[in-house]
């Protein structure tokens, strides 16, 4: 069964939409990580949850 993402369409044209919730204080940080990588504070998330995932081998490396 294919997946559909949270608008009904077509999953590889939309990421699905996962909300989390942070401290201020962890939300302060994520936002300068961001700032210093030139990133959009999603980006950023994405790219430290990918980072973390791939250095448990939860997620396979892509070349």
């Amino acid at each position: 069964m294919r997946r559909r993402s949270a608008t009904g369409k077509n999953p590889s044209l939309k990421s699905d939409v996962l909300g989390i919730r942070l401290e201020a204080a962890e939300r302060d940080a994520l936002e300068r990580a961001a700032r210093r990588d030139d990133r959009p504070v999603s980006t950023m998330a994405r790219k430290i949850i990918l980072d973390w995932l791939r250095e448990h081998d939860l997620l396979e490396t892509t070349s």
